[in-house]
């Protein structure tokens, strides 16, 4: 009786859960199933992005992280009750994706509804009910195919990082290239930081860290900041990261929950929004010009801001533009976010790449004043010449150094031991090779603008940090060369000299210019572009 029973149970606790179950020969109801495919990738990011079910209003914080097996929910309540939690958590439904023989990734087919799920695949055995096979998993059935998760549908390859491998591709074939794409200064880590982590490998200091870096190394990021911007920071709120673009990832997926949303300026680092929409949350981009220098205004953040809206990231130095925004320019947009309750990420990867007569600027002063509401992010990579080093930090609110100390606990855990007691030797100073490559960074700056200046068609705003030039050369465009892409694909094939997009970064009507390379290459290169596009 109670073996008999047990199919009606079955079916009546899946009801229960909203999960409707079918056999392969029936179909699933129009327009039935997952209702977005961005809430599908929300429930993978974040278990389930669980609500009050009285409310309907999401919580700050889910209390548990489900493990999440894809079900065919029809019209399914996405806020279950907590005693419809416990059930879940008790019982994970087990369902078979595709008939054997079909290479449609299982997740992808469910985001287009083109297949049905039935209960159980392994044959029955008389007397005994069917069990659910050891895995639903296409790759485990016998496949070809190369199945990867639905969430890296959003995510685009880093088109900075392939136009330097192409530069790489064409010196290896033998062809002379002039590469304007790299994001990394030329010049050699400084020689005290290098001998700094010579001594740490001839001591042996070689065995893991903590996870947040070593206190001597914590203690240097605090001692940066008073140096610098006078704020005194505990070593507590500071961490050690695996590079600044560990730190970014990190604040941004210990901050923003799915639904959430991120104002990012445009034109953008070409991280950003994928960095933010890998956290289950939207970018929402706030737009400027180049006639306004790039420069981020209140009213363009107040019309892009919506209830969701919870962060803000500030590029200053800006990459791709150049674009430094004064103190007074950033304490304007520090007060509107926080009267809007809008937490502040501040990208300070260039703060020493500042080129006179402007001053350096930064957010320091409000994390000290509202450190809840402020987060900052740096690294010896740019300013230090320590591209390969992959070391950078971050200052941010204690509980939320502790969340992203968590979050690189679980997959690269400490920065390397030895490279810890460079970043301590780096930030601790002497400063005189940063001081020259700056100075170097400036002529070059002045150089590249007296050859853009002959581009009749070119607008280019003068950039006061970093080592970027962002032209707006829509004025060269044809039926022929339509956008960024083609433009940087025609001045490469007919000159060797290699540039970045500027849609990689949202701005199709430029291209990014590097001048971190030596002022002979540069001129060249430039006069090569000029000969392309006034011809």
């Amino acid at each position: 009786m109670m073996a008999a029973n047990r199919p009606a149970r079955k079916a009546a606790a899946r009801s229960r859960l909203g999960v409707r179950v079918l056999t392969p020969t029936q179909k699933p109801p129009e327009k039935a199933g997952i209702h977005t495919i961005s809430r599908v990738w929300g429930s993978l990011r974040a278990g389930l992005a669980l609500t009050d079910s009285s409310t309907g209003v999401p919580g700050r914080r889910s209390p548990s992280m489900l493990p999440v097996l894809l079900v065919w929910a029809v019209k399914a309540p996405l806020s279950p009750s907590t005693s419809t939690r416990n059930r879940m958590r008790r019982r994970t439904s087990r369902a078979r994706m595709s008939p054997p023989g079909k290479t449609t990734s299982g997740l992808a087919a469910v985001a287009r509804e083109e297949f049905t799920f039935s209960e159980y695949s392994t044959t029955k055995t008389p007397g005994r009910p069917s069990v659910p096979p050891i895995s639903s998993n296409p790759r485990h059935q016998g496949m070809s195919v190369m199945l990867t998760a639905l969430r890296l549908a959003c995510v685009k390859p880093s088109a900075t990082l392939a136009m330097s491998a192409k530069a790489k591709e064409m010196k290896a074939a033998g062809r002379r290239v002039l590469d304007l794409a790299a994001g990394e200064p030329d010049f050699p880590t400084p020689a005290h930081v290098k001998d700094a982590a010579k001594a740490a490998l001839d001591a042996d200091f070689t065995r893991y860290t903590a996870v947040p870096g070593i206190p001597e190394a914590r203690a240097a990021v605090a001692g940066y900041f008073k140096r610098f911007y006078g704020v005194g920071a505990p070593p507590e709120a500071t961490i050690i990261t695996n590079g600044g673009k560990q730190a970014l990832y990190n604040m941004i997926q210990a901050y923003v929950n799915p639904g959430d949303e991120v104002l990012i300026p445009a034109p953008y680092w070409v991280s950003y929004p994928d960095m933010v929409r890998l956290a289950g949350a939207e970018p929402a981009f706030v737009p400027t010009t180049a006639e306004s220098g790039f420069k981020i205004t209140v009213e363009a953040l107040e019309k892009a801001r919506t209830p969701k809206t919870t962060m803000l990231i500030v590029n200053s130095p800006s990459n791709p533009t150049g674009c430094h925004h004064t103190q007074a320019e950033l304490d304007a947009i520090a007060q509107w976010a926080f009267s809007r309750g809008v937490f502040v990420l501040s990208d300070e990867i260039y703060d020493q790449l500042v080129y006179e007569p402007a001053e350096p600027a930064g957010m320091a002063g409000w994390w000290e004043r509202k450190p809840e509401m402020v987060g900052i992010v740096n690294g010896l990579a740019k300013s230090f010449s320590m591209t390969g080093w992959r070391v950078g930090y971050a200052l941010a609110h204690p509980d939320l150094i502790k969340a992203m100390s968590k979050l690189q606990g679980q997959c690269t855990s400490n920065v390397c031991s030895f490279v810890q007691k460079a970043a301590v030797a780096a930030l601790d100073g002497p400063f005189e090779a940063v001081e020259s490559m700056r100075r170097a960074f400036r002529r070059r700056r002045d150089l590249a603008l007296s050859i853009i200046a002959t581009w009749d068609r070119a607008l280019c705003p003068t950039p006061q940090g970093a080592f970027y030039l962002f032209p707006d050369l829509s004025g060269y465009f044809t039926a022929a060369v339509p956008d960024s892409t083609a433009l940087c694909a025609r001045i490469m094939e007919a000159t060797g000299v290699v540039t970045v997009p500027g849609a990689a970064f949202g701005d199709d009507a430029c291209l990014r210019l590097s001048y971190a390379t030596d002022e002979g290459s540069l001129t060249e290169a430039l006069t090569l572009m000029g000969g392309v596009l006034k011809g």
